[in-house]
């Protein structure tokens, strides 16, 4: 969107007065706003147009770039600083998204021989200050902090400048060439993250207005010179609104479910070691136990299945997701979710079919307790149809270009 750091110094003029808003309702002031370096994307192999990114396996750090990779027909393998050399060494991944900084700090001329300026995303840090504590200064206490921070910022951006273009000079210096984004990949990228633009935007509106403010001070271009500008949406992202509420919404039941199936896991807990504790010390036996711990484990499995699926947990051969072959991954997942959509729709006619039968048939268990059959079999039902629901989001995701996996959920339950 930001072709260097002078069009960014325009962005957060836009964006600033709304910060500053945000800030002072968490009772916080901003001091100043630094930019990081911008960020690049380097490579073993020299890249003209969008489909020249197709299948290189890239190394990202989180959500937003692993999103935005994998949208522009990348392989995005999430990865921590400390893996990405060992990485590289090893042949795990082809590519970095990274400062020219990181790119010295890494050796990238070791591995990697072209190194292109997309800045795709562009962090700042801030520094605050609690804004009751600034407040109960004295005013002149006060002006002279402010004063400082005003004209530290601009010495700070120099400082940030600075540092990008001698870590890039160096990179190039040791072999890393400076790549051109040309207009061919720039608006091919631009393109294929549209949807993830327009994500945004619905949920932020506001961010709408100053990203219109910024557009529009560049004469309706969001890069100037060898950028081409940024196209408008097109009215189709709109108008996939309403499905993809929907398939939010499944992805929210499949959310809801798998909390229910971690709450079943604890209650077998409980019951297994109480059972454990009233034989030992006083020689009973609870005769629901073990029963009711078999129910609780089905039900767990089919409650929690639609939500494995959706954070990419179940067991699955990884070709599809490895090769390198232009379309090959893509059409191998579809092929896979088509079958799987089979799969889950026979298991959830079986399972509808036997949870009526035990309700129409007043069917209990053959134990002392003569639990009713209707209830754990509804469980395993209803984890049945979820599953075959979210399996068909997965379809729909993968034919409009979605990323089928919740990247970020596997971020947070450490899915591998």
């Amino acid at each position: 969107m930001v072709a260097g750091f002078d069009q960014l110094r325009m962005l957060h003029k836009h964006f600033r007065p709304l910060l500053n808003d945000i800030a002072a309702r968490f009772n916080q002031k901003v001091l100043y706003l630094v930019p990081w370096p911008r960020q690049y994307v380097y490579t073993k192999v020299p890249i003209g147009k969008l489909e020249d990114l197709a299948g290189i396996k890239i190394r990202t750090y989180n959500k937003t770039t692993t999103e935005l990779f994998n949208a522009v027909g990348m392989t995005a393998v999430q990865l921590p600083w400390g893996e990405v050399v060992p990485s590289l060494t090893a042949g795990t991944i082809d590519a970095v998204t990274r400062s020219a900084s990181s790119g010295v700090d890494g050796k990238f001329w070791e591995f990697l021989k072209f190194m292109y300026p997309t800045s795709h995303v562009w962090g700042s840090n801030m520094v605050n200050v609690i804004l009751d504590a600034r407040n109960g200064l004295e005013e002149r206490d006060r002006m002279a902090i402010e004063e400082v921070a005003m004209r530290l910022e601009p010495q700070f951006w120099d400082v940030s400048r600075g540092e990008d273009e001698a870590t890039s000079a160096l990179l190039n210096k040791n072999g890393v060439a400076m790549g051109e984004v040309t207009d061919a990949m720039l608006t091919g990228m631009q393109g294929a993250t549209r949807p993830m633009t327009a994500t945004f935007f619905k949920e932020h509106p506001k961010a709408q207005e100053v990203i219109d403010a910024f557009r529009a001070e560049l004469g309706g271009r969001s890069r100037q010179d060898r950028y081409r500008g940024s196209p408008a949406p097109p009215e189709s992202c709109s108008q996939g609104m309403p499905m993809h509420r929907v398939l939010n919404a499944v992805d929210g039941l499949s959310r809801l479910a798998g909390f229910v199936a971690v709450l079943l896991v604890l209650m077998i807990v409980v019951l297994i070691i109480t059972e454990i504790i009233c034989r030992t010390l006083f020689n009973l036996s609870l005769s629901f136990a073990w029963e009711y711990s078999s129910y609780f484990l089905g039900c767990a499995i089919f409650l929690g299945a639609a939500f494995t699926l959706r954070t990419g947990g179940h067991v699955r051969v990884a070709f599809q997701t490895t090769s390198r072959i232009p379309g090959v991954a893509r059409t191998v997942e579809f092929l896979a979710t088509i079958f799987g959509v089979g799969v889950a729709t026979y298991l959830s006619w079986a399972m509808v079919l036997f949870a009526w039968r035990a309700w129409a048939t007043g069917s209990f268990s053959p134990t002392t307790d003569e639990t009713p059959l209707v209830y754990p079999t509804s469980g395993l039902a209803i984890g049945a149809v979820l599953l075959t629901l979210q399996m068909l989001v997965r379809l729909i995701r993968l034919v409009i270009g979605d990323e089928p996996d919740d990247r970020e959920a596997m971020q947070s339950y450490s899915v591998e």
